[in-house]
């Protein structure tokens, strides 16, 4: 039997309902969960976006100030 003879063997399916409520949660309830969880590393991670924010304007300035 060749390849493209093989039969189709696909089927239908239907996931849960429940399962597809829960993937329903928004960005705003997952930060809301989230966030007790990040209290000791609050201060860390303002630092590395203060620090990645830095970068990224350096680099995007780094062009136009070589002359």
């Amino acid at each position: 039997m060749s390849r493209s003879a093989a039969p189709a063997t696909t089927s239908l399916y239907t996931l849960s309902k429940t399962a597809h409520q829960e993937s329903k949660a928004g960005f705003v309830t997952a930060l809301k969960r989230l966030w007790p969880l990040t209290a000791g590393e609050r201060r860390s991670v303002r630092t590395a976006f203060i620090a990645i924010l830095i970068s990224s304007a350096a680099a995007l300035l780094a062009p136009s100030l070589e002359s």
